[in-house]
């Protein structure tokens, strides 16, 4: 099961698709959008 979900972007076009799907499917994980994998990976650091 997953915990917690990162999604990289690294421009504004994915961007807008992954708020769109968060938006649309309320995950019942939390769902953040990073442009830097360092961030992200401290984000779900604390879902171990």
């Amino acid at each position: 099961m997953t915990s917690a979900v990162a999604i990289l972007t690294n421009n504004d076009y994915d961007q807008s698709l992954a708020l769109l799907f968060r938006d649309v499917h309320h995950p019942q994980v939390p769902v953040k959008l990073f442009k830097s994998e360092l961030n992200a990976l401290a984000f779900l650091q604390d879902y171990k």
